[in-house]
């Protein structure tokens, strides 16, 4: 309340979307590390990058003219999620590394409890 003018006061809605977005980039950092080493998939970095790049300007475009400022939020859990489906489904053409899908699977659901827990409480 010291802080920050009570304009402010409403930013704690878009905490859950940066929460769950963090989440599923660190996922995607998983998944990133193989096609950083292999020297025949370099390209494909640059490429998923800079389409998710365009796909978060358009989204951000039309989401914050419709939602206000929970629409980057928004914006941020759609394209990282893209991304974390992108570079698993890339990964596993590249390299066939045996991912613990089960411990994959309770990650996402606890950034997704998470999530649900953030706005619950707030």
């Amino acid at each position: 309340m010291l802080l920050t003018s009570k304009d402010y006061h409403t930013a704690w809605l878009v905490v859950p979307f940066v929460v769950l977005s963090s989440n599923l980039i660190a996922v995607t950092r998983l998944f990133k590390v193989p096609i950083i080493f292999d020297i025949r998939a370099g390209y494909f970095e640059s490429t998923i990058t800079i389409t998710a790049a365009i796909i978060h300007g358009l989204l951000q475009f039309l989401l914050i003219s419709r939602f206000g400022f929970i629409g980057p939020g928004m914006v941020s859990v759609i394209v990282s999620f893209f991304l974390c489906l992108v570079y698993y489904f890339v990964c596993r053409r590249i390299r066939t590394i045996p991912w613990p899908v089960w411990t994959l699977s309770r990650l996402f659901a606890t950034a997704i409890i998470g999530f649900a827990a953030t706005i619950f409480l707030s």
